[in-house]
């Protein structure tokens, strides 16, 4: 059986990376709706 503390160490290596992977997509969502506004109603 796998060491218990290597599971959560792994389980939040995975959490971190996936708020991280949210946070980017978030903020290149934003820039792309501005950048989409300003091409077209310019």
């Amino acid at each position: 059986m796998a060491n218990p503390n290597s599971d959560f160490e792994e389980h939040e290596k995975t959490y971190r990376g996936f708020v991280k992977a949210t946070k980017y997509s978030i903020i290149a969502t934003a820039i792309f709706m501005v950048f989409l506004y300003l091409v077209i109603n310019p």
